[in-house]
C-alpha cells in the first residue's frame, strides 16, 4: 500500500493590487513565500486564511481549510498574548 504524504497547507499572507492585477502572497509551512495570481484562490478567502494544497487532475489546486485556519489563528493569538505578558495586578508605583 502506498503511503500518503502529509497534507500541505499555505497561509494567505496578503493580497496586493498591482498594475498587472491582484497577487496573493502565500506562506508555506517552511516559511518560504509563494506569489500567485489572486485569481487562483477560492472565493471568499481573506488574509490569514489557511489553504490546503490538493493534487488535482490538471495540477495542484488550493482549497479552504477552515479547521486549520481556526488552529492557525488560535496559535497566533496565544503567541501574541505571550508576548504581551501577564496583566499587572495590584498597585503600580510611578
Amino acid at each position: 500500500m502506498k503511503e500518503r504524504a502529509a497534507p500541505e497547507y499555505w497561509v494567505l499572507d496578503g493580497l496586493e493590487d498591482t498594475p498587472q492585477g491582484c497577487w496573493a502572497r502565500l506562506e508555506r509551512a517552511d516559511g518560504k513565500m509563494i506569489v500567485l495570481p489572486a485569481s487562483v484562490l477560492p472565493d471568499h478567502i481573506r488574509e490569514g486564511d489557511v489553504l490546503q494544497v490538493v493534487a488535482g487532475p490538471d495540477g495542484d489546486v488550493l482549497r479552504p481549510a477552515p479547521e486549520e485556519t481556526a488552529r492557525h489563528r488560535e496559535a497566533a493569538q496565544e503567541r501574541l498574548s505571550a508576548l504581551n505578558g501577564p496583566t499587572p495586578t495590584g498597585d503600580i508605583d510611578l
